[in-house]
């Protein structure tokens, strides 16, 4: 299930960066629950997002790329941030 996770967001994460979009946690959430796949609470939410940036760093840079730029938090922030 998380390997099927990882590549929904990553495929959704090309289609809003190639429009220049980004969407919320909240949103994106909404998404994976329609497939089966929702988390319970944002911050696991938070650790999928860095997961799925982790498994498409070296398949697919371009990927990894569009999945930091994606999504952001309920103030418009990147949600992800390379500590």
């Amino acid at each position: 299930m998380k390997e099927e996770t990882y590549k929904l967001i990553g495929k959704l994460a090309i289609g809003l960066y190639v429009q220049n979009l980004t969407i919320t946690f909240d949103s994106l959430n909404s998404i994976l629950k329609e497939r089966g796949l929702e988390y319970e609470s944002n911050r696991g939410l938070a650790a999928g997002i860095t997961a799925a940036i982790n498994y498409w760093e070296e398949k697919d840079p371009v990927i990894h790329h569009a999945i930091v730029q994606s999504y952001v938090n309920k103030k418009g922030e990147f949600a992800y941030e390379n500590k």
